[in-house]
């Protein structure tokens, strides 16, 4: 193991360890380093200009880059089965640019929000349950943030969706037309069907976002008041009817939350990825990322915490992982590790029981070839006893 490696020797419930920062920016520097040189290389080569190798005075932005991953290995799998319904991270740098709506007593907004930039326009396409009138009218709202409105192009329900993007082509084209996409957390479950596999295979799966109104929500919150300005709440629509939508001050600060979040797919595995950054961060941005993440991963995610975490890697989209973490130990605790001798005895009851099913298999068919030999010459002592009484006939009508 290379000395500059940072190792648990002992993984113990009550000693957390943390990530080396120098380890950690090292390598987030090499990645970014290999990825664009690797982007002017393929620009030399095709005589085109790429749009990861851009001035920093141009628009360049953070769909079109590379995505970077932290690769977190466990020693035991996660979960059992696999959850629909992503886990969040809020990250101190998101991974989309949005427009930023300060509050000093909200408290459904994150503390931490990106800062917009007036020449990055990012399309956002809102997925809704139905109907979708309410949460059009929400967006509409002149307490709606101005500058995430005009990020949000389309807002359509599930009911619509299905009715228009039936086939493959129409879904293509929706994917082309919206740089992110935000589905309500009520329905997310329902859009892989919907939606199809083009959606899963890239980096504009939707986003689950919270949209349902205050009185829906597990938490006891007035649905009278607001967080933002004490203003009331929108709870019905125009029509005077309970509004399936969260008033417009809470449903931009979810928005902003969920676009301030990475998301966390657990599976049945010992490997998850999650995505801390892109080509056009920063080596310091990328670090901070990846120390928020292993953190809140260690903390929410994985039993047993640092006792269980076997790796820690950080990889470009087509890049080698370069290991920030390594723990020597494989098991989560002693009773994991077997003795020499236990492990001998069972290696030969292990032999013993396989010579065993092969004696028996052996046995078995040598009983079915004598099985099959008898009713052979059963067949044949039948066939003899029918020309027995076949010619006693003929002979018996001879006779008379």
């Amino acid at each position: 193991m290379p000395k500059d490696l940072v190792s648990a020797s002992k993984p113990s419930l009550l000693a957390p360890y943390t990530l080396d920062n120098a380890q950690v920016s090292k390598a987030s520097k090499a990645l970014l380093k290999h990825i664009q040189s690797k982007a002017q290389k393929q620009e030399l080569s095709s005589g085109k200009k790429n749009l990861l190798t851009a001035d920093s005075t141009e628009d360049t932005s953070t769909v079109d880059a590379q995505p970077v991953w932290l690769i977190f290995a466990t020693k035991t799998h996660i979960v059992d089965q696999a959850r629909l319904k992503p886990g969040k991270i809020i990250l101190p740098h998101p991974l989309y640019s949005i427009p930023s709506t300060p509050s000093k007593s909200s408290k459904t907004s994150s503390s931490v929000v990106a800062k917009f930039d007036p020449s990055l326009q990012t399309s956002i396409c809102l997925i809704t349950a139905d109907p979708q009138r309410s949460f059009k009218e929400a967006v509409d709202h002149p307490s709606f943030p101005a500058s995430l409105k005009s990020q949000i192009t389309k807002v359509i329900g599930l009911e619509k969706l299905t009715k228009r993007y039936q086939t493959f082509e129409s879904r293509r084209q929706l994917q082309s037309e919206h740089d992110i996409f935000l589905a309500d957390d009520r329905i997310i479950t329902r859009l892989p069907k919907v939606l199809g596999k083009a959606f899963y295979k890239g980096s504009k799966r939707p986003l689950p976002v919270n949209l349902s109104p205050p009185q829906a929500r597990k938490k006891n919150r007035d649905p009278a008041v607001t967080s933002v300005g004490k203003t009331p709440a929108a709870t019905t629509d125009v029509n005077g009817n309970p509004s399936k939508a969260a008033p417009p001050t809470q449903l931009a600060a979810e928005i902003q939350r969920a676009l301030s979040a990475t998301q966390v797919y657990l599976s049945p595995s010992v490997t998850t990825a999650i995505r801390v950054g892109s080509s056009s961060f920063t080596p310091e941005q990328i670090a901070a990322n990846i120390d928020t993440v292993v953190r809140e991963m260690v903390e929410r995610f994985v039993p047993k915490k640092w006792a269980n975490v076997k790796a820690i890697h950080v990889k470009g989209a087509n890049t080698l992982a370069l290991p920030i973490w390594l723990a020597d130990e494989l098991w989560v605790d002693e009773g994991h590790v077997l003795a020499e001798e236990e492990v001998q005895e069972r290696e030969k009851r292990r032999i013993e029981g396989g010579g065993e099913r092969r004696h028996g298999l052996g046995v078995k068919r040598k009983a079915l070839r004598e099985a099959a030999a008898g009713g052979a010459k059963d067949v044949n002592a039948d066939g003899d006893a029918d020309e027995r009484r076949k010619s006693k006939r003929i002979k018996d009508s001879a006779d008379e």
